[in-house]
């Protein structure tokens, strides 16, 4: 069984890998939208 999933993850990466980098992406974007709300504007600090 573990043979079976480790093959199978094996060959499911070039269709994963795809996807994977899609979302790698979308969430690199908005943990950069979040950093960003938390900081303050240029201009509009104390």
């Amino acid at each position: 069984m573990a043979a079976h999933t480790l093959f199978s993850s094996i060959g499911g990466d070039q269709e994963k890998g795809s996807s994977s980098l899609l979302v790698a992406s979308t969430l690199r974007r908005q943990l950069g939208r979040e950093i960003q709300a938390s900081q303050p504007e240029e201009g509009h600090g104390p």
